[in-house]
């Protein structure tokens, strides 16, 4: 039976919204402790109920778009996280296609015309819930829209449960119908818009591991590429030392530090570089201060993080910030 990681930081981000993350789990007869494991995992069908349960307690359309458009959401993972990096419209849709069943049984099929792309959202084995077609939906325009720093909007979506006083065509700025299939359709030219957060370094370190997970080829992948994507995934909950990575992977501690030196790397020497990158993503890409990221990062002192990020860059965080928010106009006036 197949299982898939749960998100940690679900239970904090329901909350934040006045969601009863403990009845949501008692509605889906799921384990009450499950956000308290170092390893949440549920099989499709326990998925499929999560998701209902949350359903339940979101009767406002206006809370699902919030949901859905929460801050810093793009970086919940790194499939999503790799699909923010893109260089475009079209190749985030494309890689949103790929690697979007890592994180949940539900796939984006990608057909195009001469004038559209259009994203046919389904799920894997079971119907989708209502809620989760609309966070689908919202969630992907609202990652183009952030990405680009426009407001694009499709030409028009599809779903099954549109209400008739549903606040979802003011939302998407498009035409909504009531139908069978989850459906968005964008312009062909919208999907050739670059993205402002496009980072091709990112996407270099978040594509081996990637596509080792998509193919399941324990044998061929690194434990390196295992370490920085596990390390992504943990830092927001603060549980990201060595011997939290090693339980995750099923490892001892030695057994992890020896197959790391078998990798000619180390497990600090891979933390340091996982929260470098991910730091000046942060500092490049967003207006988040200096004290979240250092807790997005799981340092226990925003000190930490400031000497670091001087560290890796010689500068400060708001000097390298100025510095990039420069170069980005003056290409600008190019």
């Amino acid at each position: 039976m197949k299982r898939m990681l749960l998100d940690g930081q679900y239970a904090t981000l329901l909350s934040k919204f006045g969601l009863d993350v403990p009845a949501i789990l008692q509605v889906a007869a799921l384990d009450a402790q499950l956000f308290e494991q170092p390893t949440p995992t549920l099989t499709y069908a326990e998925y499929f109920r999560f998701m209902e349960a949350i359903g339940l307690q979101l009767h406002d359309e206006q809370k699902i778009i919030a949901l859905a458009t929460a801050d810093q959401i793009e970086s919940f993972t790194p499939p999503i996280y790799a699909a923010y990096c893109s260089p475009n419209v079209y190749v985030c849709l494309q890689r949103l296609a790929k690697y979007k069943q890592l994180i949940g049984p539900i796939q984006y099929q990608i057909s195009e015309t001469a004038h559209e792309i259009q994203v046919e959202i389904n799920s894997v084995e079971y119907e989708l819930p209502a809620f989760l077609a609309m966070t689908e939906i919202v969630f992907l325009v609202h990652l183009i829209r952030k990405a680009t720093g426009l407001m694009i909007q499709p030409r028009r979506v599809s779903y099954p449960n549109v209400s008739p006083n549903s606040v979802m065509p003011a939302f998407l700025r498009c035409e909504v119908q009531k139908a069978a299939t989850v459906r968005l359709v964008f312009d062909r030219r919208d999907s050739e818009i670059a993205f402002k957060s496009q980072n091709p370094a990112m996407w270099d370190y978040f594509e081996p591991e990637l596509r080792r997970r998509l193919a399941e080829l324990e044998a061929d992948y690194s434990v390196r590429a295992q370490v920085q994507t596990l390390l992504v995934e943990l830092f927001p909950s603060g549980l990201c030392t060595i011997d939290d990575v090693a339980v995750r992977m099923n490892l001892s501690r030695r057994t992890l530090q020896r197959k790391l030196q078998e990798e000619n790397t180390s497990f600090q020497k891979e933390l340091n570089q996982t929260r470098k990158l991910l730091a000046v993503n942060y500092v490049e890409n967003t207006t988040i201060s200096a004290q979240e990221i250092a807790f997005l990062l799981a340092y226990q002192e925003v000190n930490s993080f400031l000497r670091a990020f001087h560290l890796w860059t010689g500068m400060s965080v708001s000097k390298y910030r100025h510095k990039r928010i420069q170069e980005i106009n003056d290409s600008i006036t190019l």
